[in-house]
C-alpha cells in the first residue's frame, strides 16, 4: 500500500537540517483532517528498501524509496474477533507495525512466500552454510528486469475512484471533506473527467498545510489546510 500525500522522506530526522539551510525535507507524522466513521487511519514507514531491488534500482532515488517504504494502513474500529486464524495473525502483525512506527525486516518465510507467489520460486537459491548472509537470493541466471518506471507504475496502479457516501457534502458530519459544492464537483466530476477515472486517488482534500510546512523545516502553530493536495 502506498501513501497518498505523505510528506517527508524515509530517513530519520536530522535536527541540523534547518540550521544548515539544506533543502532536504524532514519526515513528519501525517494526519488526516477528516476521519472515516468506522476506520482508523495510520501512516507508517517500512524499515528497509527491499534487498532484491538494490541491484536493479540502486538506493539513491528518493521518490522510488518513498513509494516502496511508506504505506497507509486502515484498521477497523469494530471489536468483533470472528476472523480466521490467518486474519488474526495478520492483524497482530499490523498492530506491531503501528506500535513501532516502522515495519521490521520480513522473515525468511515471508520473503520466500512473496517470491513464490509472484512466480519467482524457480529462481530461488539457498545460500550455503559458509555464507555470512542467511536465507535465499535470486539466481545469477535470473533473466527478469526491474526498472524504475515499471516499479512506480506497479506501486501507483489504482482502480477507478469512487467516493464513499459518508463523505458527501449533504451528509451532516462534524468535519466535512469539502467546504463547498464547487469543491465537491471539482473532485468528483472534473478530476476524473479531465485526468482519468483513477486520478482522484492522488488528490487529498483538506490536507494539513502545517504538516507540509513542517516537512520543510517551518514550525508554526496553527490548524491551516489547503483545499487539495496533489501527490
Amino acid at each position: 500500500m502506498t501513501p497518498l500525500g505523505v510528506p517527508g522522506s524515509s530517513d530519520e530526522a536530522d535536527p541540523t537540517l534547518q540550521a544548515s539551510g539544506e533543502t532536504k525535507r524532514l519526515p513528519v507524522v501525517w494526519t488526516d483532517h477528516v476521519g472515516r466513521s468506522d476506520w482508523i487511519s495510520e501512516y507508517t514507514s517500512i524499515g528497509a528498501f527491499p534487498g532484491f531491488a538494490r541491484e536493479f534500482l540502486g538506493t539513491s532515488d528518493e521518490v522510488l524509496i518513498q513509494c516502496m517504504c511508506q504505506c497507509q494502513i486502515l484498521s477497523s474500529r469494530s471489536r468483533q474477533r470472528d476472523a480466521s486464524d490467518d486474519a488474526r495473525a495478520l492483524g497482530a502483525l499490523l498492530a506491531k507495525l503501528l506500535q513501532r512506527g516502522r515495519t521490521p525486516l520480513p522473515t525468511l518465510g515471508v520473503e520466500r512466500n512473496a517470491l513464490e507467489s509472484n512466480s519467482l520460486g524457480d529462481w530461488l537459491v539457498e545460500l550455503p552454510a559458509s555464507d555470512p548472509e542467511i536465507g535465499i537470493e535470486l539466481s545469477r541466471g535470473f533473466d527478469g528486469r526491474l526498472t524504475r518506471d515499471a516499479a512506480l507504475q506497479a506501486l501507483s496502479e489504482r482502480k477507478p475512484f469512487k467516493l464513499d457516501k459518508e463523505f458527501s457534502l449533504d451528509r451532516r458530519t462534524d468535519v466535512s471533506l469539502f467546504d463547498s459544492e464547487i469543491e465537491e464537483r471539482f473532485f468528483c466530476e472534473w478530476i476524473p473527467s479531465a485526468l482519468g477515472p483513477n486520478s482522484a486517488h492522488w488528490f487529498v482534500p483538506q490536507a494539513s498545510l502545517d504538516r507540509l510546512l513542517e516537512s520543510h523545516g517551518i514550525f508554526e502553530a496553527g490548524a491551516r489546510r489547503v483545499d487539495f493536495l496533489f501527490a
